[in-house]
């Protein structure tokens, strides 16, 4: 699909089979994919992502387990609405405390109730826009063994309106990848809609007696340590959609609100130092490029005052590399100069 193609009218408009025609070409009883759905004030986009997780087509059966965090607008009775309309499928969890603010790693709560052999994520703010997403991914990564995790390219929103570039895409065919590149990447090498994970992997997690899983475990993480073993299988095909800053998602949280920002900030960093000791410091050379992309990333921040980057700066030095404090000393800790550099990449990014 090219994501001229792609219309969200077409999408929202389509008509929805009833359960019996979702099951009727399934074979077989046992469950082969849990959908786990996470979901917080999600109101404005949460039946888009029910849409596409009905309208797939497989020949093995899935279930839908959506997991709400307490949300304080109409997202419950939309989950209400479709679990009656679809009662076999859906299974609706609600919490009775918000587990998040808890330090609870949401994903993990919903991935307890599910029952397959491998897990989708879709978060209640993204959605599918193929309705063989999960067929395409089950058939592909069966080939592959000792791999733990399948994703694909994404188109991405800004409003309703798709961006001409794909989101993430990795190469132009199907390809394995090793967990070099996906470490270097920092944690946006595959759309979190993307995510195809055999459940070994949770079973591993729910099984660990240390305090990292419970502790950092994130969108990064479960790319990163599904990949070590077997390496990641990529699709190139863009069978989900990003939407960039919507209402309530983590990515305008932690832009306009600068003590949540600095607390994820130090949080990031600290993760990936300890995933650097969970994984015996082979891949200590791949980490260190988010971890130096980051600090020039803070560094070069405006919205941060400047007395605050140069104690970051003092605070982080040896991390930092030659590349960040070559910047720092010849251009970002002087405002003009830096001011001048920043309106300047502006202006060749919108040529």
């Amino acid at each position: 699909m090219l994501v001229k193609n792609f219309c969200i009218t077409d999408f929202r408009e389509r008509k929805l089979p009833d359960e019996r025609a979702v099951m009727a070409s399934w074979l077989g009883s046992r469950i082969e994919v849990s959908i786990v759905c996470t979901t917080y004030n999600h109101e404005a986009y949460l039946e888009e992502a029910i849409r596409g997780f009905i309208t797939q087509r497989t020949n093995f059966p899935f279930e839908i387990v959506i997991h709400d965090d307490v949300s304080t607008d109409a997202t419950r009775e939309i989950i209400n609405n479709y679990a009656g309309k679809y009662p076999t499928i859906i299974r609706a969890v609600f919490q009775k405390e918000n587990q998040y603010s808890k330090g609870e790693k949401v994903l993990l709560l919903g991935v307890a109730y599910a029952t397959g052999q491998y897990i989708a994520i879709c978060e209640g703010d993204d959605f599918w826009i193929a309705d063989n997403k999960l067929q395409t991914q089950i058939d592909a990564i069966r080939a592959f063994p000792d791999c733990e995790i399948c994703f694909h390219s994404a188109v991405m929103l800004s409003g309703d309106i798709p961006v001409k570039k794909l989101f993430c895409r990795r190469a132009k065919e199907q390809r394995l990848f090793q967990v070099g590149p996906i470490i270097r990447c920092g944690g946006s090498f595959m759309p979190t809609a993307s995510m195809l994970i055999r459940m070994s992997f949770f079973d591993r997690v729910f099984q660990d007696k240390s305090s990292f899983y419970k502790t950092y475990l994130m969108g990064y993480f479960y790319q990163t340590f599904c990949s070590l073993s077997g390496g990641a299988l990529y699709i190139d095909e863009p069978m989900s959609a990003y939407r960039s800053f919507s209402e309530g998602s983590w990515t305008q949280t932690i832009s306009n609100n600068p003590v949540f920002y600095e607390k994820w900030r130090d949080r990031y960093l600290a993760s990936i130092r300890e995933a650097d000791i969970k994984t015996n410091y082979k891949y200590s050379k791949d980490f260190r490029v988010p971890l130096r992309r980051y600090h020039l990333s803070v560094l070069n921040n405006p919205a941060i005052d400047l007395p605050s980057r140069k104690s970051y700066f003092a605070k982080n030095s040896r991390e930092i590399g030659w590349v960040g404090k070559v910047l720092w000393f010849s251009l970002i800790r002087w405002s003009i100069l830096h001011k001048f550099a920043l309106l300047l990449r502006t202006t060749i990014r919108s040529i």
